[in-house]
């Protein structure tokens, strides 16, 4: 009787090592997908926010449809970042066809955030 209760006790021990493993590693991927969530949510409102000051014309304090304007004027209509996200927002020169470009480091990836003229956010992830 005593050698089953003392199995009985080491598979549970081996039981409860193994639940505590999965757990944590749970714990730490949706930790990372959190961050990445918050990144997106972030780079989606910064896209919006660009292309409302593309479309205002400049008579009321926007870019009036001119694209390079954008980037240059960031300062005025960028959102402010929240504490929370400590990734790294970095602005850079669109390409043909956009208005504004930025990347931001969130979890373990980085994200590149593209505004097309026609209003077209795409946030992708490398």
């Amino acid at each position: 009787m005593g050698q089953q209760q003392i199995l009985l006790i080491v598979l549970s021990v081996i039981l409860v090592g193994v639940a505590v493993s999965v757990g944590i590693t749970m714990f730490q991927s949706q930790s990372k997908q959190g961050e990445m969530d918050n990144v997106a949510m972030y780079l989606n409102n910064v896209g919006s926010a660009a292309y409302a000051y593309y479309i205002k014309p400049t008579s009321l304090g926007g870019a009036g449809k001119v694209a390079t304007a954008v980037k240059a004027n960031e300062a005025t209509w960028l959102p402010k970042k929240p504490e929370s996200l400590s990734g790294a927002y970095e602005s850079q020169d669109a390409d043909s066809g956009d208005i504004y470009k930025a990347t931001m480091v969130g979890g373990d990836k980085t994200a590149t955030l593209k505004v097309t003229t026609d209003g077209k956010i795409t946030i992708t992830w490398a």
